[in-house]
């Protein structure tokens, strides 16, 4: 193999070497190329195939147009920016879910495109024309999630407002949703009927009856289900009796490593917030009080234990509370049948119930808001929707509402 001769700056060189395994000719020389020193080579079976493939390819590289380097930060980098601040706020499913959303349905459709140029215009299209193939279902929660990141972009000031600020959210009603909208003031009524039959000492299901009431205070499944007697305050003082809610039952993540519940010290809102105990479910809790009920796992201290000793899950509730729903359904008919439409009224959607009772009766959207624990008025003005009939009585108070 011929060696390369010693040569001075600038000056070419043709020796032999191998390439891909085989013996080739190399030609190779410096040149100066917009303040730098930049090597070229040229490749050939003969040194002057290689001289010629040199001077070709410095040609090509001194006609060259410089190449533009984007700046900016891409949706992908942001992603992941944002989905690490989020880390240790929110559960993994829940970081897995908002990856999947943006992956799936909005990153593909971003490609070249950085967080900064995004506009109003741009977003618009994004939902309403590229994601048109898509569920509705679908669009509306990659539209959520989205909003959520380029918030976050705001806040670290990677832009100066979101450009979906003013791109309506892509609207999706639920069979469920149609369906508590349909028989809203029937299922009002059969709640009122429902919570009054169980009330009463002999019928056979007045143990659950505390549950139940705190399910008509508004509280979500697994804020009930994690209540610890250290949250009730003032049970025995009339009219200041309290509970703060301030934790919830929860289910181990898949990817944890542990399984069944345990109490996580935090609220779905982040907020932990006080009710005033109307006097009936202060008089409720003190009747669970008196049942003297300890289970040994999850916590000693939960307000409610089942008759066994055995805490309650979300299965044993939904169980129980579609027993006891049907129960009262079939207590006035002749012969017992399933529910229909009308009368299956989910658990999560006496919430619904509780918030349009409280805002039909005159209660402020503010206090609706907090007793529901919302984060914002719009989700508070969604479960209030359903019945505006009468505002002419204010401040009834729920007790009131329900049981007369």
């Amino acid at each position: 193999m011929a060696k390369p001769k010693q040569r001075q700056d600038g000056e070419g060189s043709v020796f032999q070497t191998k390439n891909n395994g085989q013996l080739v000719w190399c030609a190779s020389s410096t040149y100066w190329h917009e303040g730098k020193r930049r090597f070229v080579r040229g490749f050939g079976a003969t040194p002057q195939q290689a001289i010629a493939n040199r001077s070709k390819n410095l040609s090509q590289r001194v006609s060259k147009r410089p190449v533009e380097r984007r700046t900016g930060t891409s949706a992908t980098t942001l992603l992941n920016l944002w989905l690490s601040a989020l880390d240790g706020t929110v559960g993994p499913e829940t970081l897995r879910k908002y990856r999947r959303d943006l992956e799936i349905h909005i990153l593909p459709h971003l490609k070249g495109e950085t967080i900064e140029t995004l506009t109003e215009e741009r977003c618009h299209k994004l939902f309403y024309s590229d994601l048109n193939t898509i569920g509705t279902s679908a669009r509306k929660h990659a539209y959520r999630t989205f909003r959520g990141m380029l918030n976050f972009a705001v806040k670290r000031r990677l832009i100066e407002a979101s450009p979906l600020h003013f791109v309506p959210e892509p609207q999706h009603t639920s069979v469920v949703e149609q369906s508590d909208t349909k028989w809203i003031n029937k299922r009002i009524s059969i709640a009122k009927g429902l919570l009054r039959w169980i009330g009463q000492p002999e019928n056979p299901y007045h143990d659950v009856y505390p549950l139940f009431l705190m399910l008509f205070l508004g509280l979500r499944r697994a804020e009930i289900l994690g209540l610890e007697w250290s949250c009730a305050n003032q049970l025995t003082r009339k009219g200041h009796a309290s509970i703060v809610i301030k934790q919830q039952l929860s289910r181990h993540e898949k990817h944890s490593g542990q399984t069944g519940y345990y109490i996580k010290p935090t609220t779905k809102s982040k907020k932990a917030r006080s009710i005033r105990l109307p006097e009936r479910w202060r008089l409720a809790l003190i009747e669970e009080k008196k049942k003297q009920r300890r289970s040994t796992a999850i916590s000693s201290d939960l307000i409610f234990v089942r008759p066994n000793g055995s805490p309650w899950t979300y299965k044993t509730f939904y169980d129980t509370y579609y027993e006891v729903l049907t129960a009262y359904i079939n207590h006035k008919r002749d012969h017992p049948k399933p529910l229909d439409e009308s009368e299956t009224i989910r658990p999560h959607a006496i919430r619904h119930l509780c918030a349009s009772i409280l805002f039909d009766e005159g209660v402020s959207l503010e206090v609706v808001q907090e007793i529901l624990g919302h984060s914002d008025r719009a989700m508070t003005l969604h479960y209030t929707h359903l019945t505006r009939n009468s505002k002419t009585k204010a401040a009834a108070s729920l007790e009131k509402a329900l049981l007369t």
